[in-house]
């Protein structure tokens, strides 16, 4: 978590460090929450100042290569990172066979590196987490098969919603290889504002053909769940519009700049239902996997 803007060129310390961090993970389409903080450099040198006015240049800020205020507060305000999808990938140009449009504006993301071979998709939970239904203090969970019940609803609710909005299935694994991983862990350093990480599926980047057929979702297990809109006031986050936000990124869905959109880039828990956009995004990137992808 960076607590300070106005970082420049020479600066040092740890929130260089944490700013080093986050734009590896946001640029390099490679994040192991587990050694979040390794091999991040304290110091703001070239590389740092270049890859934060590529940021600044996607969410149509001053590139002026300085954490101001308003870059300062929107890299506080994202709430999770899924790679690589975003675009203005430094000195590349993305790969006409693997641009996705995901909004009808038609900007474009690089994505080069992942997609599904297939479009009836699968999920599995490789673990739960403790789902509250009520403001207690202190705070008291459902009971283990109740909370478990309800994060099955929760992507029964999601399953739905986008296998009746768009081309694509998605349903629970039975076969004991499915396609979506979703684990909760506390490997997320204290404070950390990300409710969760994505890790799209990999494809080669000479050959274009897949490297790996499934997609983990790291669900930040620090914060407290709940699906019970009347007490999310008292700190609580909405699973249900985090897990369809996070599923997007599986299916290959960059951030859009559409607020009314699953996929906008900042947390909203009322955003629970696939917007226009999120449809369009699923049905291109599904044309392609049918039309477009060689292996």
């Amino acid at each position: 978590m960076i607590k300070s803007p106005q970082l420049k060129k020479g600066s040092k310390g740890k929130d260089v460090q944490n700013l080093n961090t986050f734009l590896r993970d946001f640029f390099r389409g490679i994040v192991d929450v587990k050694n979040y903080e390794k091999a991040s450099k304290d110091i703001f040198d070239s590389e740092t100042e270049d890859e934060l006015k590529l940021f600044q240049k996607y969410y149509k800020l001053k590139e002026s290569g300085i954490l101001d205020k308003k870059t300062f507060l929107t890299i506080n305000n994202i709430k999770c990172i899924s790679l690589p999808i975003h675009g203005y990938n430094s000195g590349k140009a993305a790969n006409p066979e693997f641009d996705i449009v995901t909004n009808p504006d038609h900007q474009q993301y690089q994505a080069e590196h992942y997609f599904f071979g297939k479009t009836d998709l699968t999920y599995t939970f490789k673990n739960f987490t403790n789902l509250y239904e009520e403001h207690t203090t202190p705070q008291m969970a459902l009971d283990k098969s109740s909370s478990k019940e309800k994060q099955r609803d929760i992507m029964d609710y999601i399953s739905k919603e986008i296998s009746t909005k768009t081309k694509f299935t998605l349903k629970e694994d039975t076969s004991g290889k499915p396609d979506i991983f979703i684990e909760f862990t506390t490997a997320y350093p204290e404070g950390d504002p990300r409710l969760g990480t994505t890790i799209p599926p990999l494809r080669d980047t000479t050959t274009g053909c897949r490297k790996t057929d499934y997609s983990p979702l790291l669900i930040n297990d620090r914060k407290s769940w709940t699906d019970n809109a009347s007490i999310l006031r008292y700190g609580y986050k909405n699973l249900t519009a985090t897990l369809l936000h996070e599923i997007g990124h599986s299916f290959s869905l960059a951030h859009t700049p559409r607020e009314t959109s699953v996929m906008y880039f900042n947390y909203n828990e009322k955003r629970q239902k696939l917007a226009q956009d999120d449809i369009d995004g699923y049905n291109y990137v599904y044309n392609i996997i049918k039309t477009r992808l060689q292996c």
